[in-house]
């Protein structure tokens, strides 16, 4: 979001969301793009009812718009610093819960996905995996060949899960089409990731 005042154009999702990951440089002129909306409402399509977002930095604003672009109505936010959590659901008129405390009044399983948007997943002991208590399945942004610790959790529980690199191959594939012109299929990463990122992992 820092890099948005300095672009010459930006397009219909970063003027929506108020923030760029990846910027087009032709002659000089700067023109942004927002990937992480577009990763984020692939990953999300047939999202459930009801989400809860960990976490109030700039990616938030894209996942919100995302949802609710995917027509998911019911869309509340909770982060450590509770103040930003109230500004982002002021910005776009959803739910926002002031602690982890708060949701103990809440009856268990209360939200049907909740979603990561920070990188305390690797964390052990951190807040985030009281979530798990409240939630049907989660949705982790952090980025790893090996499962996050919070994901492991939630497997243990049986709970559904989709990791972050998932949203990142369709961020992939809308940035190489932004910056070649050409379009690739989802495939075709998938087999890239295969080769170059779990198999070095392993």
């Amino acid at each position: 979001s820092d890099m948005v005042p300095f672009l010459d154009e930006a397009d219909a999702i970063v003027t929506k969301t108020g923030s760029t990951n990846t910027i087009l440089v032709h002659d000089g002129f700067l023109k942004g793009f927002n990937t992480d909306y577009f990763g984020a409402r692939q990953v999300l399509i047939g999202s459930p009812k009801k989400v809860l977002i960990y976490g109030a930095g700039s990616v938030t604003n894209s996942i919100i718009c995302a949802l609710k672009d995917n027509e998911v109505r019911y869309i509340t936010i909770l982060a450590r610093c509770s103040e930003k959590a109230r500004e982002q659901a002021k910005k776009h008129a959803i739910e926002s819960i002031a602690s982890i405390e708060s949701l103990k009044k809440f009856p268990q399983k209360t939200f049907d996905l909740v979603i990561n948007a920070t990188p305390a997943s690797v964390d052990e002991g951190h807040e985030l995996f009281d979530l798990l208590e409240y939630t049907n399945s989660v949705f982790d942004l952090v980025v790893s060949p090996e499962d996050t610790l919070w994901i492991q959790h939630a497997i243990r529980r049986n709970l559904p899960v989709i990791r972050g690199i998932e949203m990142s191959k369709y961020q992939l594939k809308k940035q190489f089409e932004i910056y070649t012109g050409q379009k690739v299929n989802i495939k075709e990463i998938d087999h890239i990731l295969y080769k170059f990122y779990y198999q070095k992992a392993g």
